[in-house]
């Protein structure tokens, strides 16, 4: 009988908060001057000015030395050192299970969309370019295995960002953080006429990397209003991933795209199957409508193209045959307020004790390492 190793898990969605001189270090020389640096915003926070921006390191919650979570403002002082130091993201890893992560920016937005509005394009590039470099160069090279390389895109020029695909491709990027929707960020949308995206959907394709959507990569969370409270938009966030799901479910890109494959990065998974069995219902319904957007079954698509995540979702666990067992992966979000971590290995556990073990091992593991065709060295491997 085959034994499946239950003791580890990959984690497909954490952040790295970028170390302060990553652009002083990793910028060409020329752009010295105007490269993105960390200032004292008050006693406690720290911000990230770039250009005539000045936002704060992170505006939700990392990690402190306690292991407790800092909402809102916070000093590089305060934070635990895994938040941005990759040898002692490795130990904090290796405490709750984690074989591997793949880590979300934050200073550039999810999906790299701060340097996509820079007002200088060539210094916007750089600052893309430097990102990656440092990314598979640095933190991942601290230790092969471990980490799951995933890069960014200039956003504003399809060409631009295949031929970023293609280059970082070759230096071992297997995954793309991607916006969830270009739009709000004023970007021509999947669904544009013209097909904006057909360069990057082509370059993604031909290298077998995935775009990893995570929720609120479009600069916009669906569910902010002035006098909503911030949790009541929090809870609505799912909602950014849902109306991505809709528009990639109700596009051709799958069927022009054989190899074209997304993630839905801290979306859940307990709404996907209502959603798609609405959207399978008016395709059968509507032809007329439909055919003219997607010309198949949109359930069709999940098993080949389409992943979800989950950190904890009770309800999308126990209901997980009707997404796809193949098709869902494990996150621990470290270092957020929404992680379990250090504990997040047991809570993943706990969701999944219904299903047997080769499926837990899936969920846990096997899914991730087939997805971005990466192997995990594993707990206490560096």
């Amino acid at each position: 009988m085959t034994q499946f190793d239950l003791s580890q898990h990959i984690s497909v969605d954490d952040h790295l908060v970028e170390v302060p001189d990553l652009w002083q270090r990793w910028l060409p020389s020329k752009f010295a001057d105007r490269a993105p640096r960390v200032v004292r915003m008050s006693p406690t926070a720290d911000g990230w000015q770039f250009e005539d921006r000045l936002d704060k390191v992170y505006g939700t919650a990392v990690f402190r030395h306690d292991h407790t979570v800092q909402a809102h403002d916070v000093t590089y002082d305060e934070m635990r050192p895994g938040c941005y130091d990759p040898e002692a993201r490795i130990a904090d890893m290796d405490s709750d299970g984690i074989a591997a992560s793949l880590c979300f920016p934050l200073m550039p937005g999810f999906g790299g969309n701060k340097f996509s509005a820079a007002k200088d394009k060539d210094l916007g590039l750089a600052c893309i370019e430097a990102y990656n470099n440092y990314i598979l160069d640095e933190w991942c090279a601290t230790a092969p295995g471990r980490y799951i390389p995933a890069v960014i895109l200039p956003l504003w020029d399809a060409q631009l960002a295949a031929r970023e695909v293609e280059r970082t491709a070759a230096k071992g990027a297997r995954a793309i953080a991607f916006t969830e929707d270009p739009v709000p960020e004023g970007f021509p949308s999947i669904h544009d006429p013209d097909r904006f995206w057909d360069p990057v959907f082509a370059a993604v394709s031909e290298a077998d990397i995935p775009l990893c959507m995570h929720m609120g990569s479009s600069s916009f969370m669906i569910g902010a209003r002035p006098d909503r409270p911030w949790f009541a938009t929090h809870s609505l966030a799912v909602l950014n991933s849902t109306f991505a799901f809709v528009d990639w479910m109700t596009s051709d890109h799958f069927a022009r795209f054989p190899n074209l494959r997304i993630c839905l990065s801290e979306g859940g998974i307990g709404w996907m199957p209502h959603i798609l069995q609405h959207l399978d219902d008016m395709w059968v319904k509507y032809p007329e409508w439909t055919r003219k957007a997607s010309p198949d079954l949109p359930s069709s698509y999940i098993r080949d193209h389409v992943f979800g995540c989950f950190i904890e979702d009770e309800f999308g666990a126990r209901n997980i045959e009707t997404i796809g067992v193949g098709n869902v992966m494990s996150e621990t979000d470290y270092p957020h307020a929404d992680s379990a971590w250090p504990n997040s290995h047991k809570s993943l556990l706990s969701q999944l004790q219904h299903l047997n073990d080769e499926q837990k091992y899936r969920v846990l593991r096997g899914n991730a390492e087939r997805f971005f065709a990466f192997t995990a060295t594993g707990v206490g491997q560096r």
